[in-house]
């Protein structure tokens, strides 16, 4: 049997901490500012991200463990006076709410993964056109 609680992975440590609000807030700054903003600005929000990025790649890590259990319970189980077959466990299993909990999970991370490194395109930008600017 699984030991915990899927929803409970996001609930338990994860409320209030979005990094869609944090990166929302972010290029609503860069756009009051009409694009200008310091590398170093930059750099903040990609360093807030990182932090993001470690606890929801935790949760994953926690996810990927719970819906694992869920899996092997499945596979260990009886269709009827027979063992389950290894491709009904794993439709079984992928229809779970722990496989559900892991997939939101992997994409959370997946996504932060994807807001850095648009971070980091906009971080050289900066650098490269203050180093031509003369200054």
């Amino acid at each position: 049997m699984s030991t915990e609680n899927p929803d409970k992975i996001f609930d338990e440590q994860y409320k209030g901490e979005s990094y869609s609000e944090d990166y929302e807030l972010f290029m609503k700054k860069l756009s009051s500012q009409g694009g200008n903003m310091a590398a170093g600005e930059v750099g903040e929000m990609i360093s807030r991200l990182a932090g993001h990025y470690m606890r929801y790649n935790s949760m994953q890590a926690r996810a990927n463990r719970v819906y694992t259990q869920k899996a092997q319970e499945i596979y260990s189980s009886m269709d009827g006076l027979k063992p389950i077959t290894a491709s009904k466990a794993e439709i079984l299993a992928a229809a779970t709410n722990e496989a559900a909990v892991y997939l939101e999970a992997k994409v959370h991370v997946q996504n932060i993964e994807q807001l850095i490194n648009a971070l980091k395109a906009l971080q050289r930008g900066i650098l490269n056109e203050y180093s031509h600017s003369g200054t």
